[in-house]
């Protein structure tokens, strides 16, 4: 552009400002939001802070006054969010990396981050735990903890929508633009054709409004979207591959799924419980589908009260299980442990969505000879507060506990007689006892076994 102090040159500066104001304008910001918010989840860090970046170019709304007295002032938490991401995660610098965490966990438990950028937080955090740094993991899950305390809603929405693409791992594979986004830029490469093509260029006093270099751009833009947007949508594939520049690290899926799951049960147990439906059914399908051995239950009481009476497949994708996330036995144990953890938390468990089945679950899984799975799946029959257990969960949980449990059968009268157990109790205590004395007999017998 030339700089000129003629009235022309004054004019045509004044409306290349308004198009691009109008361009960049807040109510563009409200329309992009929805369609790049996603990419903060991101396993890929490059393209976390590009759409960070890319949303800071807008006119940023205005935060909520703390009180009517306070004068409003442009929300910042986008170029927080640039800052944390601009900030390499290495031993020297995580520690910056984190102060900036920590403020965007301020400014969103607060309560003052407007409307449309309310997601930006809960999924840039989201998005740390596919860092392979395990140091920031246990800092995230507490910063993400004031956000649940603030806002349950908010947090459990965040956690659950990513926790939920594990299910139908297809999800998870980022390939570029998702078909609302595409739908979005064929439309507008549409209207850049049609406009750059049949409209001439406006001009004021002889001079022309629009730069010719960047109505020449818009116009091979067009074109070339155009091109890219054939039906099968191979062009816009080869377009991510070639501008794309996958990071080095590997991604563990694996392990972002066992973050996300010791992050829930650690600080969203009450959110999970408020949600108990599809949290139930997730975690059914987890059972039915991936632990193996107690695949058999559903079977076995399938047309009774314990079967299942709603079809899973449709929460869980099992012929795409293993695209990406590792699969193998101490894996879904691990996983199966996460969620006892999880549901052992509930407060009132017998209101839960098929609680009888999963009361049926829990003995089952109190036989396993598996000590921290055993003392998981105590704690979640505990939950139950049973007038006729709960006076004796102290002394269960000592028999699942290796250090404790010798000391523990030796004073615990089983008897019938005995002086241990009130006789009003035993009908509903001994089942758990028995069950639990069996899991603990098949733990000895295999480290037994293991020692000759």
């Amino acid at each position: 552009f030339v700089t000129t102090t003629s009235r022309g040159g004054e004019a045509t500066s004044a409306a290349i400002k308004q198009k691009v104001a109008a361009a960049l304008s807040l109510q563009q910001l409200e329309h992009l939001v929805p369609m790049l918010e996603h990419n903060l989840t991101s396993t890929q860090p490059s393209l976390r802070l590009w759409t960070l970046q890319l949303l800071s170019l807008f006119e940023q709304p205005l935060m909520k006054p703390a009180d009517k007295s306070a004068t409003q002032e442009p929300c910042t938490i986008v170029e927080m969010g640039i800052a944390l991401e601009s900030t390499a995660g290495g031993m020297e610098t995580y520690k910056d990396r984190m102060n900036h965490l920590r403020r965007m966990a301020v400014i969103a438990s607060s309560g003052r981050v407007p409307e449309i950028f309310h997601n930006v937080f809960p999924y840039l955090a989201l998005g740390q735990y596919s860092l392979n740094f395990s140091y920031i993991w246990p800092d995230v899950t507490k910063q993400l903890g004031l956000l649940a305390a603030a806002n349950q809603q908010l947090f459990w929405n965040a956690v659950w929508g990513l926790l939920q693409r594990f299910n139908d791992e297809r999800l998870l594979i980022e390939t570029g633009p998702t078909p609302e986004a595409k739908k979005w830029l064929n439309s507008c490469a549409e209207a850049r054709a049609a406009e750059s093509e049949l409209t001439a260029s406006p001009k004021i006093d002889g001079h022309a409004i629009e730069c010719p270099n960047l109505a020449r751009f818009n116009r091979v833009f067009s074109a070339e979207l155009l091109r890219l947007a054939n039906v099968d949508g191979s062009g816009l594939q080869n377009l991510a591959i070639a501008t794309n520049c996958p990071d080095l690290n590997r991604v563990d899926y694996a392990n972002v799924q066992k973050q996300l799951m010791t992050m829930l049960a650690e600080i969203g147990a009450a959110a999970a419980e408020a949600h108990s439906k599809p949290v139930v059914q997730a975690f059914l399908a987890f059972i039915r589908y991936d632990f193996g051995w107690t695949s058999s239950f559903f079977t076995k009481h399938e047309g009774t009260e314990l079967g299942l009476d709603v079809d899973l497949t449709g929460v869980y994708a099992v012929e795409h299980r293993g695209l990406l996330t590792e699969r193998g036995r101490r894996i879904d144990e691990t996983r199966c442990i996460l969620w006892l953890k999880l549901i052992s938390k509930f407060r009132n468990p017998q209101q839960l969505p098929r609680a009888p089945t999963l009361y049926s679950l829990f003995l089952r899984m109190i036989t396993r000879g598996d000590n921290e799975m055993q003392r998981h799946a105590l704690g979640c029959l505990l939950a139950w507060r049973q007038s006729g257990v709960h006076p004796y969960a102290e002394n269960l949980r000592n028999l699942v506990d290796e250090k404790r449990f010798r000391d523990e059968i030796k004073t615990f009268d089983l008897a019938v007689n005995g002086q241990s157990i009130n006789i009003v109790h035993r009908e509903q205590l001994m089942p758990i006892l028995l069950r639990v004395l069996h899991g603990q007999m098949m733990v000895r017998n295999g480290k037994a076994s293991r020692k000759d």
